[in-house]
């Protein structure tokens, strides 16, 4: 399943995205805590679940797959939305 453009190598362009602009490597990508914290700020901020329009198939698919299957384990897409 594709949806959007093709970005090239994710791998490579999440590494640059990683850096600061001073070219060091930010925090996040190797203390959970700051990572953590990160995400707890950033949804405080929310007041409501709006997914972007583009996710909303892929949640409808993994919905799908996940029916009825009782799972042991979460599974996490992106930053962590809540399908509802």
């Amino acid at each position: 399943m594709h949806y959007g453009v093709d970005l090239g190598n994710m791998e490579v362009l999440w590494k640059r995205a990683l850096h600061e602009l001073d070219g060091s490597c930010s925090a996040r990508s190797s203390d959970d805590e700051k990572e953590r914290a990160f995400w707890h700020g950033y949804f405080e901020k929310k007041t409501e679940y709006c997914p972007d329009e583009y996710s909303r198939p892929i949640a409808a698919a993994v919905r799908a797959i996940l029916t009825d299957k009782h799972p042991d384990t979460i599974l996490e897409i992106g930053p962590g939305w809540p399908f509802s």
